[in-house]
Protein backbone atom coordinates (compact mmCIF):
# COMPACT_ATOMS: atom_id res chain seq x y z
CA UNK A 1 0.00 0.00 0.00
CA UNK A 2 2.92 2.34 0.88
CA UNK A 3 4.46 1.88 -2.63
CA UNK A 4 1.31 2.40 -4.14
CA UNK A 5 0.82 5.34 -2.28
CA UNK A 6 4.50 7.14 -3.04
CA UNK A 7 4.48 6.51 -6.80
CA UNK A 8 0.85 6.71 -8.19
CA UNK A 9 -1.96 9.18 -7.49
CA UNK A 10 -4.63 7.04 -9.09
CA UNK A 11 -5.60 3.35 -8.22
CA UNK A 12 -7.96 1.55 -10.05
CA UNK A 13 -9.41 -1.59 -8.62
CA UNK A 14 -12.00 -3.53 -10.74
CA UNK A 15 -13.44 -7.06 -10.06
CA UNK A 16 -16.75 -8.72 -10.58
CA UNK A 17 -16.12 -10.23 -7.38
CA UNK A 18 -16.19 -7.30 -5.50
CA UNK A 19 -19.98 -8.08 -5.09
CA UNK A 20 -19.54 -11.26 -3.81
CA UNK A 21 -21.08 -14.16 -5.18
CA UNK A 22 -24.44 -14.18 -6.57
CA UNK A 23 -25.44 -18.08 -5.92
CA UNK A 24 -25.06 -16.77 -2.13
CA UNK A 25 -27.64 -13.96 -2.80
CA UNK A 26 -24.13 -11.85 -2.27
CA UNK A 27 -24.02 -12.68 1.13
CA UNK A 28 -20.41 -11.24 1.97
CA UNK A 29 -20.90 -8.05 0.19
CA UNK A 30 -21.04 -5.92 3.25
CA UNK A 31 -17.74 -7.75 4.40
CA UNK A 32 -16.08 -7.02 1.25
CA UNK A 33 -17.39 -3.02 1.31
CA UNK A 34 -16.37 -2.86 4.70
CA UNK A 35 -13.18 -4.63 3.93
CA UNK A 36 -11.71 -2.40 0.96
CA UNK A 37 -13.12 0.81 2.65
CA UNK A 38 -10.39 0.00 5.32
CA UNK A 39 -7.80 -1.15 2.84
CA UNK A 40 -8.35 2.26 0.91
CA UNK A 41 -8.68 4.25 3.76
CA UNK A 42 -5.87 6.66 2.70
CA UNK A 43 -7.29 7.54 -0.65
CA UNK A 44 -10.47 9.37 -1.98
CA UNK A 45 -12.48 6.61 -3.47
CA UNK A 46 -15.21 6.76 -5.93
CA UNK A 47 -17.39 3.54 -6.14
CA UNK A 48 -18.82 2.17 -9.99
CA UNK A 49 -20.98 0.04 -10.58
CA UNK A 50 -22.70 -2.13 -13.79
CA UNK A 51 -25.73 -3.68 -13.71
CA UNK A 52 -26.94 -5.48 -16.02
CA UNK A 53 -30.82 -6.29 -15.82
CA UNK A 54 -31.68 -9.46 -14.08
CA UNK A 55 -32.90 -11.95 -16.41
CA UNK A 56 -29.76 -10.83 -18.86
CA UNK A 57 -27.53 -11.38 -16.05
CA UNK A 58 -29.10 -14.90 -15.07
CA UNK A 59 -28.32 -15.79 -18.47
CA UNK A 60 -24.73 -14.16 -18.59
CA UNK A 61 -24.51 -16.09 -15.11
CA UNK A 62 -25.52 -19.53 -16.86
CA UNK A 63 -22.94 -19.22 -19.85
CA UNK A 64 -20.06 -17.80 -17.98
CA UNK A 65 -20.50 -21.27 -15.38
CA UNK A 66 -20.16 -23.36 -18.85
CA UNK A 67 -17.14 -21.30 -19.79
CA UNK A 68 -15.24 -21.39 -16.28
CA UNK A 69 -16.33 -25.29 -16.57
CA UNK A 70 -18.78 -25.15 -13.17
CA UNK A 71 -21.50 -26.27 -14.42
CA UNK A 72 -22.67 -28.84 -17.36
CA UNK A 73 -26.23 -28.77 -17.07
CA UNK A 74 -28.14 -27.77 -19.39
CA UNK A 75 -30.75 -24.64 -19.02
CA UNK A 76 -33.40 -25.98 -17.63
CA UNK A 77 -31.55 -27.79 -14.73
CA UNK A 78 -29.81 -24.26 -14.15
CA UNK A 79 -33.01 -22.88 -14.05
CA UNK A 80 -34.20 -25.41 -11.18
CA UNK A 81 -30.45 -25.46 -9.14
CA UNK A 82 -30.43 -21.48 -8.87
CA UNK A 83 -32.81 -19.21 -7.97
CA UNK A 84 -33.10 -15.70 -10.08
CA UNK A 85 -33.98 -14.51 -6.10
CA UNK A 86 -30.55 -14.51 -5.25
CA UNK A 87 -29.50 -11.47 -7.91
CA UNK A 88 -30.61 -9.17 -5.25
CA UNK A 89 -28.42 -5.50 -6.63
CA UNK A 90 -29.81 -3.72 -3.67
CA UNK A 91 -27.92 -5.54 -1.17
CA UNK A 92 -24.78 -4.91 -2.88
CA UNK A 93 -25.38 -0.86 -3.96
CA UNK A 94 -26.69 -0.79 0.13
CA UNK A 95 -23.48 -2.43 1.11
CA UNK A 96 -21.39 -0.20 -0.79
CA UNK A 97 -23.08 3.32 0.05
CA UNK A 98 -22.57 2.71 3.36
CA UNK A 99 -18.98 1.75 3.59
CA UNK A 100 -18.20 4.52 1.40
CA UNK A 101 -21.02 6.81 1.00
CA UNK A 102 -23.68 7.73 -0.75
CA UNK A 103 -22.14 10.77 -2.90
CA UNK A 104 -19.31 8.46 -3.47
CA UNK A 105 -21.26 5.46 -5.57
CA UNK A 106 -22.39 5.59 -9.22
CA UNK A 107 -24.22 3.00 -10.64
CA UNK A 108 -24.92 2.58 -14.55
CA UNK A 109 -27.18 0.26 -16.41
CA UNK A 110 -25.07 -1.98 -18.48
CA UNK A 111 -27.43 -1.44 -21.37
CA UNK A 112 -25.99 -0.61 -24.83
CA UNK A 113 -28.59 2.35 -25.96
CA UNK A 114 -28.04 3.79 -22.13
CA UNK A 115 -23.39 3.98 -22.48
CA UNK A 116 -21.42 6.50 -23.75
CA UNK A 117 -21.25 5.92 -27.41
CA UNK A 118 -23.13 2.08 -26.79
CA UNK A 119 -19.54 1.38 -25.49
CA UNK A 120 -19.11 0.42 -21.27
CA UNK A 121 -15.51 1.25 -21.54
CA UNK A 122 -16.09 4.91 -23.77
CA UNK A 123 -18.63 5.11 -21.44
CA UNK A 124 -16.32 4.51 -17.83
CA UNK A 125 -13.36 6.73 -19.28
CA UNK A 126 -16.04 9.53 -19.85
CA UNK A 127 -16.69 8.86 -16.09
CA UNK A 128 -13.42 9.18 -14.89
CA UNK A 129 -12.59 11.86 -17.02
CA UNK A 130 -10.57 10.58 -19.91
CA UNK A 131 -12.78 11.96 -22.78
CA UNK A 132 -10.14 12.05 -25.14
CA UNK A 133 -9.73 8.43 -26.31
CA UNK A 134 -8.58 8.25 -30.11
CA UNK A 135 -4.66 8.08 -28.74
CA UNK A 136 -5.60 5.05 -26.54
CA UNK A 137 -4.91 1.42 -27.22
CA UNK A 138 -7.63 -1.18 -26.27
CA UNK A 139 -6.24 -4.02 -28.41
CA UNK A 140 -4.93 -6.58 -26.13
CA UNK A 141 -3.03 -9.71 -26.49
CA UNK A 142 -5.91 -11.84 -24.82
CA UNK A 143 -9.12 -10.88 -23.57
CA UNK A 144 -11.70 -13.22 -21.39
CA UNK A 145 -13.65 -13.45 -24.35
CA UNK A 146 -17.57 -14.58 -24.87
CA UNK A 147 -17.86 -17.58 -26.83
CA UNK A 148 -20.52 -17.75 -29.76
CA UNK A 149 -23.72 -19.63 -29.18
CA UNK A 150 -22.57 -22.66 -30.81
CA UNK A 151 -19.05 -22.79 -29.00
CA UNK A 152 -20.88 -23.14 -25.85
CA UNK A 153 -23.08 -26.11 -26.78
CA UNK A 154 -19.67 -27.96 -27.30
CA UNK A 155 -18.11 -26.46 -24.86
CA UNK A 156 -20.95 -27.65 -22.37
CA UNK A 157 -20.16 -31.14 -23.93
CA UNK A 158 -16.67 -30.92 -23.22
CA UNK A 159 -17.62 -29.87 -19.21
CA UNK A 160 -19.92 -32.91 -18.94
CA UNK A 161 -17.29 -35.69 -20.30
CA UNK A 162 -14.20 -33.90 -18.11
CA UNK A 163 -16.90 -34.51 -14.86
CA UNK A 164 -17.02 -37.94 -16.33
CA UNK A 165 -13.84 -38.68 -16.33
CA UNK A 166 -13.15 -38.87 -20.11
CA UNK A 167 -10.46 -35.99 -20.69
CA UNK A 168 -8.89 -34.09 -17.99
CA UNK A 169 -9.13 -30.34 -16.38
CA UNK A 170 -6.15 -29.42 -18.51
CA UNK A 171 -8.11 -30.22 -21.80
CA UNK A 172 -11.05 -29.28 -21.00
CA UNK A 173 -8.83 -25.73 -20.38
CA UNK A 174 -7.58 -25.98 -23.62
CA UNK A 175 -10.29 -26.11 -25.72
CA UNK A 176 -11.82 -23.12 -24.32
CA UNK A 177 -8.73 -21.35 -25.57
CA UNK A 178 -9.04 -22.57 -28.53
CA UNK A 179 -12.90 -22.01 -28.90
CA UNK A 180 -12.16 -18.28 -27.02
CA UNK A 181 -9.40 -17.17 -29.37
CA UNK A 182 -11.21 -18.80 -32.57
CA UNK A 183 -15.19 -18.61 -31.88
CA UNK A 184 -15.72 -15.60 -29.58
CA UNK A 185 -19.02 -13.86 -29.68
CA UNK A 186 -19.89 -11.99 -32.54
CA UNK A 187 -21.11 -8.06 -31.59
CA UNK A 188 -24.57 -8.78 -32.61
CA UNK A 189 -25.56 -11.73 -30.91
CA UNK A 190 -26.79 -12.73 -27.38
CA UNK A 191 -27.32 -16.01 -25.41
CA UNK A 192 -31.14 -16.12 -24.74
CA UNK A 193 -31.97 -18.96 -23.00
CA UNK A 194 -35.22 -17.87 -21.11
CA UNK A 195 -38.95 -18.62 -22.24
CA UNK A 196 -41.10 -15.53 -22.21
CA UNK A 197 -43.14 -16.67 -18.59
CA UNK A 198 -39.62 -17.10 -17.19
CA UNK A 199 -38.25 -13.21 -18.56
CA UNK A 200 -41.65 -12.14 -16.71
CA UNK A 201 -40.99 -13.94 -14.11
CA UNK A 202 -38.22 -12.58 -13.02
CA UNK A 203 -38.78 -8.62 -13.82
CA UNK A 204 -41.96 -9.28 -11.98
CA UNK A 205 -40.20 -10.16 -8.86
CA UNK A 206 -37.91 -7.40 -8.88
CA UNK A 207 -40.25 -4.65 -10.34
CA UNK A 208 -40.17 -2.77 -6.99
CA UNK A 209 -36.16 -2.92 -6.59
CA UNK A 210 -35.60 -1.76 -9.76
CA UNK A 211 -37.89 1.18 -9.35
CA UNK A 212 -36.05 2.24 -6.65
CA UNK A 213 -32.44 1.62 -8.66
CA UNK A 214 -33.64 2.95 -11.98
CA UNK A 215 -34.99 6.38 -10.51
CA UNK A 216 -32.49 6.46 -7.87
CA UNK A 217 -29.51 5.45 -9.08
CA UNK A 218 -30.03 5.85 -12.72
CA UNK A 219 -31.42 9.16 -12.51
CA UNK A 220 -34.19 7.89 -14.49
CA UNK A 221 -37.85 8.89 -14.07
CA UNK A 222 -39.40 5.83 -14.13
CA UNK A 223 -38.16 2.11 -14.16
CA UNK A 224 -37.01 1.32 -17.34
CA UNK A 225 -36.69 -2.78 -16.31
CA UNK A 226 -40.26 -3.24 -16.16
CA UNK A 227 -41.52 -6.16 -18.40
CA UNK A 228 -42.99 -5.77 -21.48
CA UNK A 229 -44.00 -7.46 -24.73
CA UNK A 230 -40.83 -5.93 -26.25
CA UNK A 231 -38.28 -7.20 -23.26
CA UNK A 232 -39.69 -10.89 -23.82
CA UNK A 233 -36.46 -11.47 -26.46
CA UNK A 234 -37.72 -14.80 -27.15
CA UNK A 235 -35.10 -17.64 -27.66
CA UNK A 236 -35.12 -20.18 -30.09
CA UNK A 237 -38.26 -22.27 -31.08
CA UNK A 238 -38.63 -24.93 -28.21
CA UNK A 239 -36.02 -23.53 -26.27
CA UNK A 240 -33.44 -25.28 -27.63
CA UNK A 241 -30.55 -22.92 -27.24
CA UNK A 242 -29.12 -26.57 -24.82
CA UNK A 243 -28.86 -28.72 -28.37
CA UNK A 244 -26.20 -29.27 -30.23
CA UNK A 245 -26.52 -29.95 -33.47
CA UNK A 246 -24.43 -31.28 -36.75
CA UNK A 247 -25.08 -27.25 -37.65
CA UNK A 248 -23.28 -26.06 -34.30
CA UNK A 249 -20.08 -28.22 -34.88
CA UNK A 250 -19.58 -27.00 -38.57
CA UNK A 251 -19.74 -23.54 -37.78
CA UNK A 252 -17.41 -23.79 -34.77
CA UNK A 253 -14.70 -25.93 -37.27
CA UNK A 254 -15.55 -23.63 -39.75
CA UNK A 255 -13.98 -20.43 -37.46
CA UNK A 256 -11.35 -22.70 -36.42
CA UNK A 257 -9.86 -23.22 -40.14
CA UNK A 258 -10.62 -19.63 -40.74
CA UNK A 259 -8.59 -18.80 -38.09
CA UNK A 260 -5.67 -21.56 -38.66
CA UNK A 261 -6.10 -20.24 -42.07
CA UNK A 262 -5.65 -16.39 -41.16
CA UNK A 263 -2.53 -17.16 -39.53
CA UNK A 264 -0.69 -18.93 -42.09
CA UNK A 265 -1.50 -16.23 -44.73
CA UNK A 266 -0.17 -13.59 -42.30
CA UNK A 267 3.10 -15.67 -42.17
CA UNK A 268 3.35 -16.61 -46.18
CA UNK A 269 6.40 -15.81 -47.67
CA UNK A 270 5.73 -12.52 -50.50
CA UNK A 271 6.54 -14.87 -53.60
CA UNK A 272 4.06 -17.39 -52.68
CA UNK A 273 1.01 -14.48 -51.52
CA UNK A 274 0.89 -13.90 -55.50
CA UNK A 275 -0.97 -17.19 -56.10
CA UNK A 276 -3.57 -16.94 -53.58
CA UNK A 277 -4.45 -13.46 -54.47
CA UNK A 278 -7.62 -14.54 -56.21
CA UNK A 279 -9.12 -16.02 -52.84
CA UNK A 280 -11.57 -14.39 -50.69
CA UNK A 281 -10.17 -12.96 -47.41
CA UNK A 282 -10.46 -15.95 -44.45
CA UNK A 283 -12.89 -13.88 -42.90
CA UNK A 284 -14.88 -14.13 -45.27
CA UNK A 285 -14.99 -17.21 -46.99
CA UNK A 286 -17.62 -20.12 -47.64
CA UNK A 287 -17.47 -23.65 -47.60
CA UNK A 288 -15.95 -24.03 -51.60
CA UNK A 289 -13.53 -21.82 -51.07
CA UNK A 290 -12.36 -22.24 -48.34
CA UNK A 291 -11.70 -25.47 -49.16
CA UNK A 292 -9.83 -24.42 -52.52
CA UNK A 293 -7.75 -22.38 -50.39
CA UNK A 294 -6.80 -25.14 -48.16
CA UNK A 295 -5.94 -26.96 -50.78
CA UNK A 296 -3.39 -24.17 -52.53
CA UNK A 297 -1.94 -24.26 -48.93
CA UNK A 298 -1.37 -27.77 -48.81
CA UNK A 299 0.49 -27.12 -52.24
CA UNK A 300 2.81 -24.58 -51.59
CA UNK A 301 3.28 -24.98 -47.69
CA UNK A 302 3.24 -29.23 -46.99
Amino acid sequence: MELVLRKHKILLLSDEGFSSRPDTGYKYSNFLAKSLKYFLREFDVKVLVYLRRQDSFYESWYTQRIQAGTTSSDFHQFWRDFSFQNINYLKVINAYADAFGESNLIVRPYMKDKLKDGNVIHDFLSIVGLNDIHSLDFNVPFANNSISGSALKIMNSVNKARDEGRISESERSRVRSLLQSTNSKREWEHHRYLKPSQRREILEYFEEQNHEICTKWFGFDDNIWRFSNSSQQTPNPDNDRDKLTIEDLAEVNMRILESVNKRVLEKVNPQHKKHLSEFTSPDTLEVNTLAELQMKLLQYFL
